[in-house]
């Protein structure tokens, strides 16, 4: 693993320790702010 994956990888780790992500599924609608 080369060192920018690593550090994606450990900032997605920090974003997603306290949140659940739901799973989605085919034909789900997600709504997006922006």
């Amino acid at each position: 693993m080369n060192t920018i994956e690593r550090l994606n990888q450990e900032q997605i780790a920090k974003l997603t320790a306290n949140k659940k992500i739901p799973d989605f599924g085919p034909g789900d609608t997600v709504r997006v702010k922006v």
